[in-house]
This record gives structure tokens, C-alpha cells and sequence, in this order.
């Protein structure tokens, strides 16, 4: 398996993963993943989440992925879930260093996280679509992070579905545990700002919203980690795209679960 095979393009998706929970409920979420999952066939998947973040780049690849159960205080059967992905060919990881650059780094130590798995487990049930999980550099610019999504968005015409993992909208501190918690209202009015940009492509202005908007993207974002996975799906965009929104509700009260689509 390698990156000369003919294939569909597949698309630059971002999923916003929220509560580990979504492992076992039924919702919005689960059920259109599961659509998804069946609507693209990738090669492979290159899958980049909020949980992982390092000096620099770096892609986790092993022969049989572990996963990691990086969530604490949740019901016992969540941990009892598996997700036995495969990982690259050694040939591929090779070949995604002409993508990355030279100074990609290589670990089999640390396990997919649950914004991979986690998503995983409902698109592709059967775990048989190999995937690598690559880090987020740390402290890097809005703009450094989407030219980092823009040297991989050649990968998706060989056939590797991009995937982003996050949240559009993001305060733990702010979260309502109750299930039918009503969306806060500056975590709509953050989550609809985003989308109306993304629709007709303002990605500069999506990238400056920290500055322009600073006071909303410090109450959506008091950390931005959740938010960088979507800078690199926008970077993997082609001009060509459209963008749309498979998923769109806002969970316990402010978190986003706007997925994007760009195909």
C-alpha cells in the first residue's frame, strides 16, 4: 500500500468530538458519523486532535494502535471499549515526511487519543481503515497552523481522509452536565460567526478572530487547543470545496459540536 494508487479524493472533515460520553449515546452525533463513515471509503486516515500537542511535529504510527483512555471520572463501560485500528505502512509514514518535511519525528509510545478513537469508533466500527494520529507543535501562529494543514491537503487525492478533531466552541468551565442544557448564548453567537465565515471561505478572518473578536474567541476558547484541529482542515481545503455542516448543535450548554465538511 502506497501513495501511487489511483483513488477518490477524500475530503478535509472536522469533527467536534465533545464529551467522551458520545462513546455510548445515541444522538446527532453518533448516528451522522456512522453516515459518514459510510459515505467515504479512505485509504487511510491522517487524524489530527486537540489532545495531542508537542514541540514539534510528530506521527504516531504502530503496526496495532493503542488507545488511550484519556478521560477520567466517566462510567466504568467506557473503558471497557476498544478500538484495535491498525497503523500505516512503514513505506507510507516514509512517503508522508515529502508532506510534512524532514523534521517529522516517528513514535509507536503513546496510543490514539479519544478525539481519534472516540470518533473512530462510530465512522468506522469495524477499525479497518489504517490511521496515524499527528501532534499539534506547540505555540506556532493561527497562520503557521494552517500552512501546516495546507501542505497535507495533497494527501487527500491519494486517497487519506483528513481528519480534524475538536470543538468549534470549547469551556469546560462554563459546561452544563444536564442533557437537555440550553445552548449559552455567546457560545451560539460564537459557533454561528465561525460557520457564516467558513461558508464562503474567509479563512484569514476565521484566523483572526482571537483579534478581532477577542473578548467571544477568550469565552469560547479559554485554551485554544480544541480550536487548532479546525485550522488545519481549513489549510486542506482546495479552492474547489464546499463547506458544509453534517453535524450542528451545541452540547451541555457550551460546547460546539458543528462538524465541517469540506469536499
Amino acid at each position: 500500500m502506497n501513495f501511487e494508487m489511483n483513488t477518490a479524493t477524500m475530503p478535509s472533515l472536522f469533527i467536534g468530538h465533545g464529551s467522551p460520553m458520545n462513546l455510548i449515546e445515541e444522538n446527532q452525533l453518533s448516528k451522522t458519523l456512522n453516515i459518514l463513515g459510510q459515505q467515504f471509503n479512505p485509504k487511510a486516515i491522517l487524524a489530527v486532535s486537540a489532545h495531542w500537542l508537542d514541540r514539534g511535529p510528530v506521527v504516531q504510527n504502530a503496526l496495532e494502535q493503542k488507545i488511550i483512555y484519556d478521560f477520567y471520572g466517566f462510567p466504568e463501560k467506557l473503558y471497557q471499549i476498544q478500538y484495535a485500528a491498525r497503523g500505516w505502512s512503514e513505506e507510507m509514514v516514509h512517503d508522508l515526511k515529502g508532506f510534512c518535511g524532514s523534521s517529522l519525528q516517528v513514535t509507536n509510545r503513546r496510543g490514539l487519543d479519544h478525539g481519534v478513537w472516540a470518533v473512530l469508533h462510530h465512522m468506522y466500527p469495524k477499525a479497518d481503515v489504517p490511521v496515524v494520529q499527528l501532534s499539534i507543535p506547540h505555540k506556532l501562529s493561527k497562520n503557521e497552523y494552517f500552512e501546516l494543514g495546507r501542505s497535507l491537503r495533497g494527501l487527500r487525492q491519494k486517497g487519506i481522509l483528513i481528519l480534524g478533531s475538536g470543538n468549534i466552541v470549547h469551556n469546560l468551565k462554563a459546561i452544563n452536565w444536564k442533557s437537555d442544557a440550553p445552548a449559552d448564548s455567546w457560545a451560539i453567537e460564537f459557533d454561528e460567526k465561525v460557520a457564516d465565515l467558513l461558508v464562503y471561505k474567509k479563512f484569514e478572518q476565521v484566523l483572526d478572530l482571537e483579534k478581532t473578536s477577542n473578548a467571544l474567541y477568550l469565552k469560547a476558547h479559554p485554551t485554544d487547543e480544541h480550536f487548532i484541529p479546525l485550522i488545519y482542515c481549513m489549510g486542506a481545503a482546495f479552492d474547489s470545496d464546499s463547506v458544509t455542516f453534517p453535524i450542528e448543535f451545541i452540547q451541555n450548554g457550551s460546547v460546539s459540536m458543528r462538524s465541517v465538511l469540506f469536499s
